[in-house]
């Protein structure tokens, strides 16, 4: 009786389907999730990036000479907030996680001129601002199948001041 019955559910392909679904799903859900989840690391980092790169603009239109060339605090902080909000006024963050202002650090520098003949020519040096922001993501759906479920966001942009 016993080989009879082992073979008859051996034929039996009812709920075979049913059974692939509940092995393949997992996977299949983690892969769904993760692409979403690298999905929103590219977004928030374009915003990032964006957001340093506008700061950058704005900064280069500052009137800096070299040696000693320094930004002001009322400069700084509207470029800190047009990198957070997308406005020099603006107070609504174009991330809600990133909102410390700190996080967007600005570098005045002078490059050596060389053979250069310009705007620049006779002047110590070409004023440059590197505006860099370092900014932490945290993954939402795969934070519990990963040991650190945080990265941080660097954007760095380098732009030459060309004044007022």
């Amino acid at each position: 009786m016993m080989p009879t019955l082992a073979k008859a559910l051996l034929r039996d392909r009812r709920g075979a389907a049913a059974t692939e679904l509940a092995l393949t799903l997992p996977v299949l859900l983690l892969i769904l999730f993760g692409i979403i989840e690298f999905g929103r690391l590219l977004h928030d980092y374009q915003i990032v990036d964006k957001g340093v790169r506008d700061a950058g603009r704005y900064l280069s239109r500052m009137d800096l000479i070299c040696p000693g060339a320094a930004l002001a605090a009322a400069d700084l902080d509207t470029a800190r907030r047009l990198a957070l909000t997308g406005q020099p006024d603006g107070d609504q963050a174009l991330l809600y996680y990133w909102t410390d202002p700190t996080s967007v650090a600005v570098a005045v520098s002078c490059a050596a001129i060389g053979g250069y003949s310009g705007a620049y020519s006779g002047a110590a040096g070409i004023p440059q601002v590197t505006v860099t922001a370092t900014v932490p993501f945290t993954f939402a759906f795969l934070a519990p199948f990963l040991d650190n479920p945080n990265l941080t966001i660097r954007a760095r942009h380098n732009e030459v001041v060309i004044g007022d």
